[in-house]
């Protein structure tokens, strides 16, 4: 354009949006301190707080730290959640004031921690130390598809007796978990105060050494980090972002992640076994795990071994169409490690329908007519007394789209 020259309406018009886009892309930030609770053994306490005003929640980040004495004797079998099935279970919930009771999270603790890592490159970061001084991340070799201890018989990394010093982190997302090109559509997920006047209900259920594994006749001590006393201790930190003139032209949604088991018995060899019939809300994720358990009551159990081998094919039926139909665990896990760039944990493979980034590819399942089939089925490959298969549903309420100012809704 020629100096002097004004620009036309549309120029004018498309500058100002740029801009616009610039000012309320949102600024991130976190941690910051929420909430510190006593993680005292097979506890649950509810912590009750408010979502800061003035800003958005995209998250809580949990820090468990303790200490754990094991003496008298080895474990006899280390766990393959542990030690984040020290955590049982966490469930979030609160009312909306646009969608009502809403539980934002349920799910086990070993759930929890392996979350980030289905979806992207970067997992959860779990420290074990001999002293405080010398604890070191144990679980960074991701490219193993090793989320906790990274053995299953005691080793001196954990099980055998000595004194361990833990820290193990939890990202607790409330926006969708992809790639950071998606920031500015997330933020239609993010909390905000005026949508939850009454706070969070934030409930921990934690374990003890059962938690771990088969302890034998191993004892175990729990105090707090670095010390021979006191108690383990979870620190709470909400992970926010500012929305500046965001905040008032795009309409919140929120995203709803809940955990259960298959609804039909997978202890025996079948086809077509029912696991779930999905919420019928916009359905972005489901979420398999597949293993072996060590007992507890559901939800609150932990999983001895995971396993790739028990389920093979697996079909997602929809009002007569088939949207996913996958004939092979292992090409299925291959397929979205490669869309999700990460290395899938074992015993756990994802449904997805916004691999390819784009929220608004969710299935939407919100208009289905009455008695219409929504159902995941899927074959059992072993037999096993204590095989089990849980799915995480991760599915949004609400108009995810993000409208810039002066967009018309």
């Amino acid at each position: 354009m020629a100096a002097g020259v004004a620009a036309s309406p549309q120029a004018q018009a498309a500058l100002a949006q740029n801009r616009a886009i610039k000012r309320t892309l949102g600024r991130y930030s976190g941690p910051e301190f929420f909430v510190q609770q006593a993680a005292t053994v097979n506890t649950a306490p509810v912590l009750v707080r408010p979502v800061p005003v003035g800003e958005a929640v995209a998250g809580l980040k949990g820090v468990l730290r303790m200490r754990v004495v094991i003496a008298t004797a080895n474990m006899t079998t280390v766990a393959a959640e542990a030690i984040a099935s020290y955590v049982n279970r966490i469930f979030i919930n609160g009312a909306s004031a646009k969608f009502g009771q809403q539980t934002l999270w349920d799910c086990s603790g070993g759930t929890l921690f392996a979350w980030p890592r289905i979806f992207q490159n970067r997992d959860n970061s779990l420290y074990i130390g001999s002293t405080a001084a010398t604890y070191t991340r144990i679980n960074v070799a991701s490219g193993t598809g090793v989320l906790g201890v990274p053995n299953t018989t005691p080793a001196a990394t954990f099980g055998n007796t000595g004194t361990y010093d833990i820290e193990i982190h939890y990202d607790i997302p409330f926006v969708p978990v992809l790639g950071s090109s998606q920031r500015l559509n997330q933020l239609a997920y993010a909390l905000r105060a005026e949508d939850w006047p009454n706070g969070l209900n934030v409930q921990f259920f934690f374990g003890d050494q059962n938690s771990f594994g088969t302890i034998g006749t191993a004892t175990f001590t729990f105090t707090a980090f670095g010390s021979a006393s006191g108690t383990p201790v979870m620190n709470v930190y909400t992970n926010t972002v500012l929305l500046n003139d965001l905040r008032s032209s795009h309409p919140s949604a929120v995203m709803i992640r809940q955990e259960q088991p298959a609804v039909q018995a997978v202890t025996a060899q079948g086809n077509n076994i029912l696991f779930i019939t999905p919420t019928r809300q916009r359905l972005m994720n489901i979420l398999m795990k597949t293993g072996t358990t060590l007992g507890g009551s559901v939800p609150n159990v932990s999983f001895g071994v995971l396993s790739d081998f028990i389920v093979g094919n697996v079909l997602l039926r929809f009002n007569g169409t088939t949207p996913r139909n996958f004939q092979d665990w292992w090409a299925q896990k291959e397929y979205y490690g490669l869309q999700f760039e990460s290395t899938i944990p074992g015993g756990y493979a994802p449904i997805s329908f916004i691999e390819a980034s784009n929220f608004n590819a969710a299935l939407d399942a919100t208009k289905l007519p009455p008695g219409a089939d929504f159902t995941l089925l899927a074959s059992v490959l072993t037999t096993g007394a204590t095989q089990q298969v849980f799915l995480t549903q991760e599915y949004a309420i609400g108009d995810p789209q993000t409208r810039l100012p002066g967009q018309p809704a």
